[in-house]
């Protein structure tokens, strides 16, 4: 079986919406993964800053601020991102 390999994109996605803690419009807490801390993300300007490894060390986007930028907006690409909401009911 092949590996499929997600993009920051795709991985930002599927953090869960409640995850994620506004602090104020430019700043935000998001949960990591295994639960014991999380990534500091604050828009500066009109582009975003995370303080994960991945955003300092790369200057990449990483999966974070795709994750913020995803509530923000109220939508996401990954097709179990709005079951993982209960604004409906997943297909049986």
């Amino acid at each position: 079986m092949a590996t499929q390999v997600l993009t920051r994109k795709q991985r930002g996605d599927r953090i869960a919406p409640e995850d994620i803690t506004e602090l104020n419009p430019s700043s935000y807490f998001v949960k990591s993964q295994n639960g014991k801390s999380g990534y500091a993300v604050t828009r500066v300007g009109q582009s975003w800053t995370c303080d994960c490894f991945d955003h300092k060390f790369r200057r990449v986007k990483c999966k974070h601020i795709h994750a913020v930028e995803a509530k923000i907006s109220g939508h996401s690409t990954d097709p179990a991102w709005p079951f993982s909401l209960g604004l409906w009911e997943a297909p049986k």
